[in-house]
């Protein structure tokens, strides 16, 4: 009997070790060949290490040259072709678009995942807009399955004639590891309340409302300190300058803690994760893995956000683009006591378990790619989404 072979393409290594690994691991598990089509970059070498067959690929995230994407969706052309792949599972919006398209008329099966619509909906050249949206609908057209992370990004999908609704699915989240992100013993003594900026360093995550609100409450106060984690990338256009970062933080606003591939030690001497967001987010993986690690969260009322925090239940909802609502809501956090800000923190973890757990995700692949176990085709999927 032939061996499965599925092939998850995405337009970077790191993405689909982070943000994929359970699903990659109950495959290897079942003995299903797994493919990585995707960037070299730092965590090929675990995903090869894991068992996973790799072909690099190059993909610009950033820029359109019309000869570098034919040459893209070439490759891609060839690799379905040469391998016969049973299944593709797209991610990102290149591979979401050029692969779904390669795999049609490799005439292979094919899923494409949405994982956000980041600024697709607000880019400002309008003629790259629609044509951007356009392929997005022949590529919905040519894929078996269309999924999403949160409802909005489904209904303008649907509102917009994108896609046809019997292809929709939709997964509560990516899903987060609970036992890798477990939580620690908070003192209840701390001396000092620690708000922690996760994530990219681009404006659109908030980072311009994080710094405002740093410079007002430390004017205040002296018992707080705010903290940024994350990647500085000069190559997207959204990047805040790294001279920047380094002027606020001589200027003692923040601390810029730089990148890391493990951000379980920071979340653990973060006293509360904040995300001022305003970027299109499919369902925030910062706030999932906070939310795990019973750290409170403060975010927005922004897509990808508000999913993951009840106002008052595991976090505090604020105004996105508002840094005066930011302000007013760390106010409201530093006014809890240490008893109520670990009820928030063991509430994201019941939310965690319950709903975000990547087992519910798993299970809700294997179920769309055929590849359940009698046993576990009885199980309840309620809380893997809907479709």
């Amino acid at each position: 009997m032939n061996t499965c072979k599925i092939a998850l393409v995405a337009n970077s290594s790191k993405g689909i070790f982070l943000f994929r690994k359970g699903l990659i691991e109950a495959l290897l598990a079942r003995k299903i060949e797994v493919h990585i089509i995707a960037p070299r970059d730092l965590m090929t070498s675990k995903l090869v290490s894991r068992g996973c067959h790799y072909h690099p690929i190059h993909i610009s995230k950033y820029s359109y040259n019309l000869v570098a994407e034919a040459k893209l969706f070439a490759k891609l052309c060839q690799y379905y072709r040469r391998n016969n792949f049973d299944w593709v599972i797209h991610y990102t919006i290149k591979p979401n678009i050029y692969g779904s398209l390669a795999a049609r008329l490799a005439g292979t099966p094919s899923m494409l995942m949405t994982t956000g619509l980041g600024r697709l909906f607000s880019i400002n050249n309008s003629v790259l807009q629609y044509m951007i949206i356009r392929l997005y609908k022949m590529a919905c057209s040519a894929t078996r399955y269309v999924g999403f992370l949160n409802h909005d990004d489904r209904e303008i999908f649907l509102q917009r004639g994108l896609v046809e609704p019997e292809k929709v699915f939709q997964l509560l989240s990516e899903g987060v590891d609970t036992e890798y992100y477990r939580p620690a013993p908070v003192p209840l003594n701390r001396r000092k309340t620690t708000f922690l900026y996760a994530g990219r360093m681009i404006w659109h995550k908030g980072v311009r409302q994080f710094v405002e609100a740093a410079r007002a409450l430390r004017a205040e106060r002296n018992d707080v300190r705010f903290a940024m984690l994350g990647k500085v990338d000069p190559t997207n256009a959204d990047t805040v300058p790294y001279d920047q970062i380094l002027d606020w933080q001589r200027e003692g606003v923040v601390e810029y803690l730089g990148e890391t591939e493990d951000i379980r030690p920071y979340f653990r001497n973060a006293s509360c994760i904040v995300l001022p967001s305003y970027y299109r987010e499919g369902v925030s993986r910062i706030l999932l893995e906070a939310s795990s690690m019973a750290i409170p969260i403060v975010t927005t009322d922004n897509v990808g956000c508000r999913e993951v925090v009840t106002d008052g239940m595991n976090g505090i909802i604020c105004e996105s683009r508002n840094s005066h609502s930011l302000i007013m809501a760390l106010r409201r956090f530093l006014e809890l006591s240490p008893q109520e800000r670990q009820g928030m923190g063991r509430e994201g973890r019941r939310l965690a378990m319950t709903k975000f757990d990547e087992r519910f995700v798993v299970e809700r692949y294997l179920k769309l790619l055929h590849l359940h176990s009698e046993e576990e085709q009885t199980s309840s999927l309620s809380n893997t989404g809907t479709d």
